[in-house]
């Protein structure tokens, strides 16, 4: 669990208590790096609901490398090769253009069970999707079948579209999927001349010291064993980006508390590069953003704090580089609503 780091962190504010450090918690949302003992089943629900979320929004803004990147390579191999796989993905988004349909949006829900196979793990992960087409909206449920051969820590996916087009033969480009693996039998889609309306409402999260709010779909972690929820606060945003707060219960030693967070962040990182923030600016704080590669992909942590007339309020988000523009969007509106009690 990062515990160096972490519990010199966390003594600053805290007696006596260590935890997962904000680092490990952004990376356990992708599984972008190693675990030292295997996840529990609920800990590769979380992350393959996670990860399902990555790849569901990249569908959603047409970024068909991180599709492709996302996709059981059975199935690639099936569409040809990773050339062909994108040029059908092209084509596909051409003919929606075409036709003036739009992928709206994609909600994913929650996985119900990990499916396990001899050398795979398996789950559903069920999706409602709104799409604009000409003269109104169409609400549909789908879902991704999951796959993971590392112990549920990376998670390769295929929508409910490509297994229609499988067919019979699903089971035989994918012997191992278990017997009692049952897919899931999808509604016909709903029609409505108006935008449905968000399926769920923000989320409201209050602690001991402060109120926030961030978008609907996002997940809260359950208290850590280590440490009180008043103090520390993990919640994944429905973008699959991570956000923390963490609550220091000195001011003055809150410069020294982000530094150590940043140092971390900075020698997990390839060829990190610091740059200012301003997300923190209307709070009269201060932030700064780290950013390099992780296992080969654009990892970006923005991290900084303000304070209130003891207590000082860190706030962290690791996002992918692809992710940025809408990650810095709710991050920015979570800091806004933000409201400290002391």
């Amino acid at each position: 669990m990062g515990a160096g780091l972490a519990g010199e962190f966390m003594r600053m504010f805290i007696s006596r208590k260590s935890i997962k450090t904000a680092f490990f918690t952004a990376a356990f949302l992708l599984s972008l790096g190693a675990a030292d003992a295997p996840p529990s089943e609920s800990e590769m629900k979380d992350v393959a609901k996670q990860q399902a979320n990555v790849f569901a929004q990249a569908i959603v803004r047409s970024d068909f490398d991180s599709v492709i990147a996302g996709t059981n390579p059975k199935i690639i191999d099936v569409d040809g090769g990773k050339d062909a796989a994108l040029k059908t993905l092209q084509d596909w988004a051409l003919e929606m253009k075409s036709q003036n349909v739009t992928i709206h949006s994609v909600d994913v829900g929650e996985v119900s069970e990990i499916k396990q196979s001899d050398s795979e793990q398996f789950a559903i992960v069920p999706e409602s999707v709104t799409t604009q087409i000409p003269g109104g909206w169409l609400q549909s449920d789908s879902y991704l079948l999951g796959f993971s051969q590392d112990g549920g820590h990376t998670w390769k996916f295929v929508d409910s579209i490509g297994i229609e087009k499988l067919g019979g033969k699903l089971h035989a480009i994918l012997p191992d999927l278990p017997a009692d693996l049952t897919l899931p039998k999808l509604n016909p889609p709903i029609f409505s001349v108006e935008m449905p309306q968000p399926p769920s409402a923000p989320v409201a999260i209050e602690r001991a010291d402060f109120k926030v709010t961030v978008p609907p779909g996002s997940t809260v972690d359950p208290p850590d064993a280590d440490i009180d929820k008043d103090h520390y606060t993990a919640v994944n945003l429905p973008d699959g980006a991570t956000l923390i707060f963490l609550v220091i219960d000195d001011k003055s030693t809150a410069d020294s508390a982000l530094g150590k967070a940043l140092g971390y962040y900075r020698s997990k990182l390839q060829d990190p590069v610091d740059g200012a923030s301003d997300m923190f600016d209307g709070r009269g704080g201060k932030g700064t953003i780290v950013q390099g590669k992780l296992n080969g992909l654009r990892f970006v942590f923005e991290a900084g704090y303000f304070t209130g007339k003891q207590k000082a309020f860190i706030a962290s988000c690791g996002y992918e580089k692809s992710l940025e523009a809408d990650a810095r969007k709710v991050y920015r509106q979570a800091i806004d609503s933000f409201a400290i009690k002391e």
